[in-house]
């Protein structure tokens, strides 16, 4: 029976195995190699990366990214894994700050940091910010230095309320919460103010904006996740970690006599004559597969996680505790033009359905039923929390961006379209509401040798590549290994 117990011991010489590809299971994999274990990283696609991939789009034959992912230099972790895995000169960081914004009916704004000491260097362009009025300029100062002041409170007691109703209590007017705290809560945390919990909010914005200088540059990855993780996988496989592709795994075994009375109490009976503590001994893979394993770090949804444990623990806390999360989708709509319709990297798109519009260079054209030259100029329209989007029709969505992009765009109107890609992800990310935290469980679970990792376990950080990068290390010290 998958997920049931033996009375087998765990193999002091077995591997430990990582079940699942993503972003937290790759870094899981990275910490363990680096401490001298032998790893096997199971992921059941043939694509790496989860939530983090690409994939070949039938259609054009370019190899697409499932959604457009930034992040900053105060992701210290993620990018000491990117580092440590050999692929840095994958990506591409802002030298300073710049980021263009658009929007209907205005001439385009820049706001960008200025070479001076902090906190100089984005004072001056936010006294500046040309989508604002002087006193509106004026407001923004203050809520920024408000949230400096407050943030260690806010960190500690801001878990109960929405950033929304903190931004309320500081009298911040609609049109800067429009065109400044909206529109960087969204895109950092996949939520609206109104929605998201004001600690991780203002967490959010004290590390990028509020820290030092740089910490709030953005970066991004030159080629495909997909190539990305690939490059990875090989040098992990360098390292003596076996990366298995195509791998469903069914279930974990747990060692009986190890099992005991924690394992009763969890399935509602009585405790196991033995005592002691149950112990993950062996995965139980598709196929009949059976892995032996020395410990297990599972970095999969919440779903998929209760579905590994046995019966009797699947209703027990950590296993039941994500199901207590909602999610919140992302949206990106992959367009082609014949020719160029920007020369910017990337575009802001404020008080529109339209939030993010990317250049995607360094794409691999390929066969498919309809081939795009690499000529072309590939963008990839992004909307974070999109859950107007959810329910509505592919052409109707997409006739609604393309309205937009030639609204802010207007050289879109001038230029072929050639082809289309929608993808929409339901679940990217969980919802950061208040009371959330309590369905994050930590990595450590009671199972000897068994711990837990993804962006949704309790890191500190929001479902971010950061928050992702830490729960896999983190879940790799659950286990008892020293990482240092």
């Amino acid at each position: 029976m998958p997920g049931g117990e033996s009375l087998h011991q765990a193999p002091e010489d077995g591997p430990y195995a990582v079940v699942g590809g993503g972003l937290a299971g790759l870094a899981a994999a990275e910490a363990l190699a680096g401490a001298g274990k032998r790893v096997v990283l199971l992921e059941q696609r043939a694509e790496l990366g989860g939530r983090i991939s690409s994939f070949r789009d039938p259609g054009t034959g370019w190899y697409l990214d499932n959604g457009q992912h930034v992040w900053m230099p105060c992701c210290t972790e993620l990018t000491d894994f990117l580092d440590r895995t050999g692929i840095g000169d994958l990506v591409h960081v802002q030298p300073r700050l710049r980021i263009m914004f658009l929007e209907r009916g205005r001439r385009e704004a820049v706001l960008e940091a200025l070479n001076l000491p902090t906190p100089f260097h984005l004072l001056l362009p936010f006294l500046t910010f040309p989508p604002l009025r002087p006193g509106e300029r004026a407001a923004l100062l203050r809520g920024l230095l408000s949230l400096k002041r407050s943030g260690d409170q806010l960190l500690s007691e801001g878990e109960g309320m929405t950033f929304g109703e903190w931004l309320a209590g500081k009298r911040q007017p609609a049109r800067v919460i429009e065109c400044f705290w909206e529109p960087v809560i969204t895109s950092i945390l996949n939520q609206g103010v109104d929605e998201v919990r004001a600690d991780l909010a203002a967490m959010a914005l004290l590390t990028s904006f509020l820290a030092g200088k740089g910490d709030a540059n953005l970066a991004w990855l030159s080629q495909p996740h997909g190539i990305v993780w690939d490059r990875v996988a090989g040098v992990l496989e360098e390292r003596g970690v076996s990366v298995r592709r195509g791998s469903r795994v069914e279930g974990i075994e747990l060692g009986e006599e190890l099992a005991g009375e924690h394992a009763g109490e969890h399935a509602g009976g009585q405790a196991g004559a033995r005592g002691g503590e149950p112990r993950a001994i062996a995965l139980l893979l598709a196929g009949g597969e059976r892995l032996p394993v020395a410990g297990v770090v599972t970095a999969i949804p919440p779903g998929g996680l209760r579905k590994l444990v046995p019966a009797g623990w699947r209703d027990a806390s950590p296993f039941i505790d994500g199901d207590g999360l909602d999610w919140s989708p992302i949206l990106n709509l992959h367009v082609w033009f014949d020719q160029p319709i920007t020369t910017e990297p990337f575009l802001c798109v404020l008080n529109s359905p339209l939030q993010w519009i990317f250049v995607k260079a360094g794409q691999t054209p390929g066969g498919g039923r309809n081939p795009i030259p690499a000529t072309a100029q590939h963008l990839d329209l992004l909307v974070s929390a999109s859950d107007r989007f959810l329910g509505q029709g592919d052409r109707q969505t997409t006739g609604l961006l393309l309205e937009e992009l030639e609204a802010v765009l207007p050289e879109a109107r001038s230029a072929q379209l050639l082809a289309t890609t929608l993808v929409h992800e339901t679940r990217a990310t969980f919802r950061a509401v208040p009371g959330s935290e309590a369905h994050r469980p930590s990595q450590q679970t009671p199972i000897q040798g068994l711990s837990i990792a993804g962006a949704w376990t309790a890191t500190g950080w929001p479902a971010t590549l950061e928050g992702a990068v830490r729960s896999g290390r983190a879940a790799v010290r659950a286990l008892g290994v020293n990482t240092t």
